[in-house]
């Protein structure tokens, strides 16, 4: 499954902001700045349609000098004479066309809520490919003689559409071995991809075995690496291309290993696009060129000199290799816990964990743990204060027990270790005693079974809680290098908390008592959505400018 790329998601001011009334400045107070911009270059896909998610300008106003938490009030104008013959427009809510200018008459900005007015394109039939035009778009104040920003987008009907096609996976790969995938892209757009820009990325398991001169290899903080290799063979519409092998060597803690390549019709550059891949890999690696006298890695097909054309992939994250293998390895999922009473009837001290001895890392693409630590208690046990990773289980039924589930990591490396500390008052009398266990869903939601790790005995751990200490925690090793940080995710969302508790273990106020060794361990703070609202004036309201974001995210999905 692909694994999801930069995505832009834009809601039109227009549509979510509502103005009642007029902005009250304060006296003598100086005209706010308007500010105007919009992609400098967009490829419209002749076969997207009137509603195509990329065949959209979108102009961004921000305003500074505002104050009081209030907004400008701008009036952007479009100038559609260029699109005659090539393209339509949509008109966005609360603006209108008056002969060929578009016009938006209150869009609110501020420094902080930047609005945006989202122009949505469909190509007209017969508009050729290749066909260039520019949209001039303005901005100024809602008042008179308010100076004049503006921003100009350059618009090409089609573009090439590289489309890779995923190799076969073998299914005997060990450590150590090298991998030669087969990688072939067709154009399937309407122009001739200049040159071929090939990106590699090692996330998981695989590196790169060679080096070749026309690749620059680079290495970002993460610890991952990056490859960009320039090749300068023009690819025609509904031609194929081979890749020559590119070998990739699996690493000695390898499980689940995958490779993201795309490629692209040029380099990072204006025409790219600022949200492009090709751009954010060249922002985020350090680069150094491959050495000079290294053979070139080619496609089969003679080079020339590259001539730019201008034109740019109709997708943005470029043809798509999904190089995933599940390397024959395994790695062993031990069960921690250990209790210290507490002195004079004070509360005592639990901690339960898990610890990775390899040889294998573990890895899923999903973004969700490979396991996570469980820890089950007799209701007559008192939780006085759990860590902030460990929620009350509400999903699990029992009359006579209770559950806690502590988050770990995606990212489970050979040696990784986390341990959560519960304060809990318990009666030596009662012979109670804690289960500890490490379950592990798979997408479903169902027991993956952790088929890595053919060790299940050491799975799972049974604490005394009498009054003598009982169990034990190793000292994490320090040999173990930290795990590269993974790209953002979506929050986890298997682990909630009851509304109501459970009698005998209430929910308790969350601590900071766990500890992730071998892996960064962040602390979960959930996705929420923001909305805005501003006094204006006695009791006006204006709801809304526009939210934009960009995530890079982990493949969602296929861990198997």
């Amino acid at each position: 499954m692909r694994r999801p790329r930069t995505s832009l998601v834009v809601l039109s001011a227009a549509a979510t902001t509502l103005a009642i009334g007029a902005l009250a400045a304060p006296a003598q107070a100086a005209a706010p700045t308007l500010s105007l911009t919009a992609q400098t270059f967009l490829p419209l896909d002749p076969t997207a349609g009137p509603n195509g998610p990329d065949n959209a300008v979108v102009l961004e106003v921000g305003a500074t000098g505002v104050t009081g938490g209030n907004f400008a009030t701008a009036v952007v104008q479009v100038d559609l004479s260029p699109l005659n013959g090539i393209a339509t427009v949509q008109t966005p809510w609360g603006c209108t066309v008056a002969g060929s200018v578009l016009t938006c008459p209150q869009v609110s900005a501020s420094a902080d809520h930047t609005s945006q007015e989202r122009l949505q394109l469909a190509v007209t039939a017969g508009a050729k490919p290749g066909t260039t035009v520019t949209l001039h778009a303005t901005a100024h104040l809602a008042q008179a003689g308010a100076p004049t920003v503006s921003s100009d987008t350059k618009l090409m009907v089609g573009g090439s559409k590289l489309t890779g096609m995923t190799p076969s996976a073998p299914t005997d790969l060990k450590p150590g071995d090298v991998w030669k995938p087969e990688l072939t892209v067709t154009n399937k757009g309407q122009l001739a991809a200049p040159k071929l820009v090939y990106v590699f990325q090692d996330y998981s398991g695989l590196t790169f075995s060679g080096r070749y001169s026309n690749c620059d290899y680079g290495t970002n903080s993460y610890g991952y690496h990056a490859a960009v290799c320039t090749i300068d063979t023009p690819l025609a519409p509904g031609d194929t291309a081979h890749l020559d092998q590119f070998p990739l060597t699996v690493l000695p803690a390898a499980y689940y290993a995958d490779e993201d390549i795309s490629v692209y019709p040029q380099d990072a550059g204006p025409d790219a696009g600022a949200d492009s891949q090709i751009n954010y890999i060249r922002q985020d690696y350090k680069f150094t060129p491959g050495p000079a006298g290294a053979p070139r890695l080619t496609v089969g097909k003679p080079e020339g000199t590259f001539v730019q054309t201008g034109v740019a992939d109709l997708d943005g994250d470029g043809g798509y290799y999904d190089t995933q293998v599940t390397i024959k390895s395994t790695a062993d999922f031990e069960a921690l816990g250990a209790w210290v009473p507490g002195a004079a009837g004070n509360p005592g001290k639990l901690t339960v964990g898990l610890v990775n001895h390899g040889p294998a890392s573990i890895d899923w693409r999903s973004g969700d743990d490979p396991a996570d630590v469980a820890v089950t208690l007799p209701r007559q046990v008192k939780v006085v204060t759990a860590p902030q990773k460990c929620q009350l289980d509400s999903e699990f039924k029992s009359d006579s027990q209770v559950r806690y589930d502590c988050q770990t990591s995606a990212f489970i490396g050979v040696g990784y270790q986390a341990t959560f500390d519960f304060a809990v008052q318990a009666d030596p009398a009662l012979g109670a005693s804690a289960l500890v266990t490490l379950p592990s869903l798979d997408e479903g939601r169902q027991d993956s079974g952790m088929p890595w790790d053919p060790n299940k005995a050491n799975n799972t751990a049974t604490v005394a809680l009498g009054s003598q200490a009982s169990g034990s925690i190793p000292s994490p090793s320090a040999s173990v290098p930290p795990a590269p940080s993974t790209v953002p995710t979506a929050a986890p969302t298997g682990h909630t908390t009851p509304a109501g508790g459970a009698p005998s273990a209430a929910a308790p106020a969350p601590s900071a008592s766990s500890t992730a060794h071998g892996t960064t361990d962040l602390a979960f703070t959930g996705s929420q959505g923001t909305g805005l609202i501003a006094s204006v004036g006695a009791g006006v309201l204006v709801l809304g400018a526009a939210l934009v974001f960009t995530v890079r995210r982990r493949k969602a999905g296929a861990h198997s």
